[in-house]
């Protein structure tokens, strides 16, 4: 299965976020992202010599509970790779961006993408199992 195809495949059905606001980072928080993102993530944070970060409390309440990966003046640094969870903000009633108009998927896309992307991610651990 071409694991990076269908990942993209589920992203295509997130709108474009290009109304965001350049360098704001307000919805820039800690996340998590799956074992299939975290192989292309890592892969680009390889090729690009950005390091792997893992910060616990002490660290995140020292740099303002802001994601590790944003760069000095606001800019994400694997943003061509970020996870769901950064590409779906403010497209959702549940992830508002204050700074733009919002973009609402439908419960019928949110729910396509949700089991898209739990079964993905299962078929993935199960290849890797």
């Amino acid at each position: 299965m071409d694991f990076r195809k269908k990942l993209d495949e589920i992203y295509s059905i997130i709108p474009n976020s290009e109304p965001c606001i350049e360098n704001c980072g307000v919805c820039c928080t800690p996340i998590n992202w799956t074992p299939v993102e975290d192989t292309f993530i890592t892969e680009y944070m390889k090729k690009n010599g950005i390091e792997k970060v893992t910060w616990g409390l002490t660290e995140l309440a020292e740099n303002n509970w802001k994601c590790p990966y944003l760069d000095g003046d606001m800019k994400c640094k694997i943003y061509p790779v970020r996870p769901l969870i950064c590409r779906i903000m403010g497209h959702t009633a549940k992830l508002k961006c204050p700074n733009k108009k919002q973009t609402n998927l439908s419960r019928h896309d949110v729910d396509k993408i949700t089991r898209a992307y739990m079964k993905l991610n299962e078929k993935y651990i199960e290849s890797n199992i």
